[in-house]
């Protein structure tokens, strides 16, 4: 059918070539890859058919989202996702331009959150595993991520981001006056830029080492703030900042 409609619970085994809508449960648990091709807008979305995926063509705009297997989505995310497990379940971001609004990881961190394409998301993101060759680009107001970052880009486009975990992209670009801030034992393995002269802003909560230059002789970040009491942050390469600000006991 061109819609279908579930207020309980439909185990779906085989794909779907239908829009999904409805107050009930959608699982996805066949014993093989299953696609989905039309819009999923029930209050649930389970993704459990074991080591296989599903592949969604379509916006998913369920509630919620829960993976223990894998879900490759070509398309945009309005829901909150999370493992049934802690650290379970994988999330493949594989269309061109994508949006995710809402929280990853919120109940249940996921295992892995893979980026092959420009994604960008408004809420936070909690995740053991943060990979793909793609861009990931944060976006909302106040964002945390939790896991070690691996994606070839890192934009930091809008408002702040916390970081709990490493980051390993090969590039964390701090754009539009926004801020990064690197919880203790946090550390940055890739080369730091800024879209324009003196705007972006780091700021250290603790012990952290930074490989990789930061900024520009043309493009300066704004701010670099470090210092908390008993802390040490290690740069390893060259720093163009316009202002460096020291506060308590703490070395650079």
């Amino acid at each position: 059918s061109t819609n279908t409609n579930i207020s309980s619970t439909l185990d779906a085994k085989k794909d779907i070539t239908s829009t999904i809508t409805g107050s009930g449960t959608l699982n996805l648990n066949g014993t093989n890859d299953q696609t989905i091709n039309g819009t999923v807008g029930t209050t649930n979305l389970n993704v459990n058919n074991g080591t296989n995926k599903v592949i969604a063509n379509d916006n998913i705009n369920s509630t919620n989202t829960n993976i223990s297997s894998t879900l490759d989505a070509k398309k945009d995310i309005t829901s909150n996702i999370n493992g049934t497990a802690t650290n379970s379940g994988t999330l493949i971001m594989s269309g061109t331009n994508q949006t995710i609004n809402g929280d990853i990881g919120n109940t249940n961190s996921l295992n892995r959150f893979d980026v092959n394409s420009t994604t960008t998301v408004t809420g936070n993101i909690n995740s053991t595993n943060i990979g793909g060759n793609g861009t990931l680009i944060m976006n909302g107001t106040t964002q945390s991520i939790t896991g070690i970052v691996g994606t070839t880009n890192l934009n930091i486009n809008s408002g702040t981001t916390t970081v709990n975990g490493n980051i390993n992209s090969q590039n964390t670009n701090i754009n539009n006056k926004s801020s990064l801030v690197l919880l203790d034992n946090s550390n940055i393995h890739s080369t730091v830029n800024t879209s324009s002269n003196n705007t972006g802003t780091i700021t250290f909560n603790g012990n952290s080492n930074v490989d990789g230059t930061i900024g520009s002789n043309s493009n300066k970040l704004s701010n670099i703030n470090a210092g908390v009491n008993g802390s040490s942050i290690d740069f390893n390469d060259d720093i163009f900042v316009a202002n460096t600000n020291v506060t308590g006991t703490g070395t650079i």
